[in-house]
């Protein structure tokens, strides 16, 4: 209930401080939380960068201290766990992931080179300020792929039928309909 509360007044303040009110306050801690990650989308209206600080905050909410009283693997935490590199690189990823589903292939080919010798956390600053842009060129490459399968099933030019191109009429002049040797075709 002490969570439920919390996180009802965290939802009135500014994101940056959400962290530390929670953070200040007695909580109890569950492992069920964690869950709660797969609830995390963008809301409309909602800013890239808010969006990220949520996601920083709610992981943040959710790393392990040694007075929570959960235990891993049957064990319990012997030292608070802190924001580890990879678990940064991790939050960073799930984010360009919830901004489009095709950005983290697009930033992986753009930042190759800088990927090969830093982390993805090291360059988010950078990618951060490029996002726009690169929403724009994934959301062009997306409605360039509907597009294109769009065209490929309308009816030829040349040909009053209602049928597909002609390669595609052929490949079904090939099977074998039980209602179309029913009629006679």
């Amino acid at each position: 209930m002490l969570e439920l509360m919390l996180g009802q007044v965290a939802n009135f303040s500014p994101v940056s401080s959400r962290n530390q009110l929670i953070k200040s306050s007695t909580s109890m801690d569950t492992g069920g939380h964690f869950v709660d990650l797969c609830d995390i989308k963008l809301e409309p209206g909602e800013r890239a960068e808010d969006l990220f600080q949520r996601l920083m905050a709610f992981v943040d909410d959710n790393l392990l201290t040694t007075a929570g009283g959960i235990t891993h693997h049957g064990e319990a935490i012997t030292e608070d766990e802190e924001l580890s590199p990879t678990l940064e690189n991790m939050i960073i990823l799930t984010w360009l992931h919830l901004l489009h589903k095709d950005l983290s292939c697009l930033v992986k080919q753009q930042y190759d080179t800088e990927l090969s010798s830093c982390t993805l956390a090291s360059i988010k600053l950078e990618i951060s300020q490029a996002k726009d842009t690169q929403l724009d060129e994934v959301q062009l490459t997306t409605d360039t792929r509907v597009f294109k399968s769009i065209n490929q099933y309308t009816p030829s030019r040349n040909n009053n039928s209602n049928y597909p191109h002609t390669s595609s009429r052929q490949h079904l002049s090939n099977k074998s309909c039980p209602l179309r040797k029913q009629v006679g075709r």
